[in-house]
C-alpha cells in the first residue's frame, strides 16, 4: 500500500519524487506526532505510521534513481545501481552514528 501511495502521489499528482518526498515526509511527521500523544495506543495509529512512512520511503528512494529530467523534482539521475549504493552507505551511517551516540563513555 504504501509503494502505490508513493507511486501515486509522485507520478498521478505530478509532484515528482522530490516534492513527493517532502509531503509525504510531513505526513509522516504529522502521523509521529499525533502517535507520540496517543502513546501508539491503537493499532490504527501503529499502521498508520507503517504505511505513511513506506509511503514517504518509496518516493525518496527513488528520488536518487530516477531517470527522466534531472533536478529536484524529477531525481538525481543516478541509476540504480549507485542509488542503492548510495542510499546504502547512508543508512550504514546512520546506524553507526546511532551507536556512537548510544554507547556511554
Amino acid at each position: 500500500m504504501g509503494a502505490a501511495i508513493g507511486d501515486c502521489v509522485a507520478e498521478e499528482l505530478h509532484l515528482g519524487t522530490g516534492v513527493g518526498t517532502l509531503v509525504l515526509s510531513a505526513i509522516f511527521a504529522v502521523v509521529l506526532a499525533m502517535g507520540s500523544r496517543s502513546r501508539w495506543s491503537t493499532k490504527a495509529s501503529y499502521w498508520l505510521a507503517i504505511i505513511a512512512v513506506r509511503s514517504a520511503g518509496t518516493t525518496a528512494g527513488d528520488w536518487p534513481a530516477f531517470r527522466e529530467q534531472p533536478g529536484f523534482n524529477n531525481g538525481l539521475h543516478l541509476g540504480l545501481p549507485v542509488s542503492t549504493a548510495f542510499t546504502c552507505a547512508l543508512f550504514v551511517g546512520t546506524l553507526l552514528l546511532w551507536r556512537a551516540r548510544e554507547t556511554p563513555r
